[in-house]
């Protein structure tokens, strides 16, 4: 009779919860392909040779210093630091989830004293117990394989996140370095133009000592000479700290002892960009958005199952006796197997609540995967867009700053010929001035595109092991 009753409890279970789990289940998670959400083009819009792109990203660069720093860089920097015990972090919480598909095995030692007294008899006793138990969860629906899943996928997004903190901590190496070589010339540039004008100043002073000039030309060129040590200090400043962000990135104490290079290397030619679609397997940030949204649909899929009954095993083995020395007598010992099938009846609202969450979750996922793409694509295109135009621009500012000086040589030998005034002179300067430093800003500008040209592609960076979504999908897969 109670076997009857358990079997109709349990039926009643069963049928209430699959009848509660199909409408749930109803909620398919949203369409993983990046193409729905962004179509992905088969070549890219701007101009660009689809080779295949190399890796030793830092051929394109010439000059040693710049590998040493990037390896430095690399043993050094605290925050890749973080992110390589996030990763580890990460890697701890997966064998925790993993841990929950395996038999559960304790073992419990107790030993207690009572006194009872019973019509005025009094009674003392011990008691010894000594128990293994154990415990195991069947995954009948793979409910826990999902949660495992989605653990390895974390993990492996982690690595991806590790990889992309690489490339980008590389990629500020680059930035710096060139930032810091830039500024150090535009000081040396600012040191010549300070003693160009104060040569020029004595031109301008004498000639007014001569009685051929007037004061007004001898205070314009004191402020345009003041102007531009006040330049230099200024140019000063931007290279200090241009080295000291360098340094800090490099993870050492900011002091400024960091040795800059005054030259800039001459760039090779663009590097072939690839498909659009290669973009998707290189990108390390691109490949942690993808294993982020996988492991939320692994994770939606558990909530949907956790509507479905659970099959707990269960089984103790042991003693219990009055005297310690006889605790293991195997002659005494007892052993008791159970099963337990339990379904959810009323949960107040938590499973659905869990549900939308988990639903909700993968949604945001894959929304930014999508997002995540079309920056990258966004990136591309831009960087390739820009290798144009700032060529472009380079030649022509070159060509302009070539005529300022020759117009400002020509403004010289005019004005100490009394041909040409002091605002003409003055003029052809500041242009010269304007026209050569916009140069140097120029170049670094070009540098820094390539660099970004090359951080976009997903350029190795001395990355390390790529991630491969497919391999890391095969190491999730329940035994």
């Amino acid at each position: 009779m109670l076997f009857s009753v358990h079997s109709r409890i349990s039926c009643y279970s069963l049928s209430l919860t699959l009848a509660v789990l199909l409408p749930a289940c109803a909620i398919a998670p949203r369409d993983q392909s990046l193409d729905a959400y962004v179509p992905t083009p088969e070549t890219w819009r701007a101009e660009s040779d689809d080779g295949s792109l190399h890796d030793d990203w830092l051929r394109d660069f010439a000059g040693e210093p710049l590998t040493d720093l990037v390896t430095e860089a690399l043993n050094g920097n605290f925050d890749l630091r973080v992110a390589a015990s996030r990763m580890r972090s990460f890697e701890a919480q997966r064998k925790s989830v993993n841990a929950a598909r395996w038999p559960q095995l304790s073992a419990a030692f107790e030993a207690a004293r009572s006194q009872q007294e019973l019509a005025g008899v009094t009674s003392k006793g011990n008691d010894f117990s000594l128990q293994a138990n154990i415990s195991w969860e069947l995954d009948l629906w793979q409910r826990l394989g999902n949660r495992t899943r989605a653990a390895v996928l974390d993990v492996e997004a982690a690595r991806a996140d590790y990889a992309a903190a690489r490339l980008s901590l590389a990629a500020n190496i680059a930035r710096s370095w060139y930032d810091a070589i830039t500024a150090r010339r535009q000081v040396l540039f600012a040191e010549a133009t300070e003693r160009s004008f104060a040569e020029t100043l004595e031109v301008i002073e004498g000639r007014y000592r001569n009685g051929i000039g007037d004061a007004l030309d001898v205070r314009l060129a004191r402020a345009n000479l003041e102007s531009a040590r006040s330049r230099l200090e200024a140019r000063r400043v931007q290279a200090d700290n241009t080295v000291l962000l360098l340094e800090t990135l490099l993870g050492r104490y900011p002091a400024r002892e960091l040795h800059v290079l005054e030259s800039m290397p001459e760039l090779a030619a663009v590097p072939p960009a690839g498909l659009p679609a290669q973009l998707v397997e290189r990108r390390p940030d691109l490949l942690s958005a993808r294993l982020s949204m996988l492991a939320e649909t692994e994770r939606q899929y558990a909530a949907n199952k956790n509507y479905l009954p659970s099959l707990n095993l269960a089984g103790s083995y042991g003693s219990t006796t009055d005297d310690i020395d006889e605790l293991l007598d195997f002659d005494d010992l007892v052993w008791r197997v159970a099963a337990q099938l339990t379904a959810p009846l009323f949960q107040a609202g938590r499973l659905e609540a869990e549900r939308e969450l988990a639903a909700a979750t993968q949604e945001q996922a894959v929304l930014n995967y999508a997002s995540t793409a079309l920056d990258a694509f966004r990136e591309v295109e831009s960087a390739l867009r820009a290798e144009r135009y700032l060529e472009q621009q380079e030649d022509a500012l070159k060509l302009a700053a070539d005529e300022s000086v020759q117009a400002e040589a020509l403004a010289q030998e005019r004005y100490a010929a009394g041909l040409a005034d002091i605002t003409t002179l003055l003029e052809t300067q500041r242009r010269a001035v304007d026209a050569q430093s916009g140069l140097i800003d120029l170049r670094n500008q070009r540098l820094q595109n390539r660099i970004n040209l090359h951080a976009a592609l997903g350029g190795d960076f001395g990355a390390g092991e790529r991630i491969d979504p497919a391999a890391a999908d095969k190491e999730t897969q329940a035994p």
